[in-house]
């Protein structure tokens, strides 16, 4: 009778007990590796918008204070502008192929998707007979990283230092 019962008492671990216990490991080894994995990609991702937004904000604010210390506008077009400051010319122009916004031909915005220009008169009105009668200019800056875009604008008045 003693005998019976000191052999039915077990003693570790059956094969399939283990098997179960790894399988089970496995799976939120796995679990915990997709997250790992993914909040890297999700920084990646952040981190790209975040610089094509900066990038986007800072030449917006660069090509604002330009704008507002200038003599004259002297060319306007929907995407590109020329303006005269002490008797040097500066041209700002958006290229599509390269996704970027030119300051005299040299990159001065990269990853840039758009840029729109609205310019307007003393009466407000945004059709002008000629770009030197312009006071006013509204800016839009389209940035676009991995499919998502962000838009910042701004509207700036000459200052005119001659007229």
């Amino acid at each position: 009778m003693n005998m019976s019962r000191i052999k039915m008492k077990r003693y570790g671990m059956s094969i399939v007990e283990v098997l179960i216990s790894v399988a089970i490991l496995t799976m939120i080894f796995i679990a915990g590796a997709s997250l790992y994995v993914q909040s890297g990609d999700t920084t990646v991702l952040v981190k790209d918008r975040s610089n094509a937004q900066f990038e986007a904000q800072e030449a917006l604010e660069r090509m604002v204070d330009e704008v507002r210390n200038c003599d004259a506008i002297t060319a306007a077009t929907a995407n590109s502008f020329t303006l005269t400051r002490n008797l040097q010319t500066t041209t700002f122009l958006y290229s599509s192929q390269n996704k970027s916004i030119l300051r005299n031909n040299v990159a001065y915005a990269k990853g840039i998707s758009a840029l729109s220009i609205q310019y307007f008169n003393n009466s407000g009105s945004g059709s002008m007979a000629a770009p030197t009668q312009v006071v006013r200019l509204d800016i839009t800056i389209t940035a676009t990283t991995n499919g998502t875009s962000r838009v910042i604008k701004s509207s700036v008045n000459i200052r005119r230092k001659s007229t």
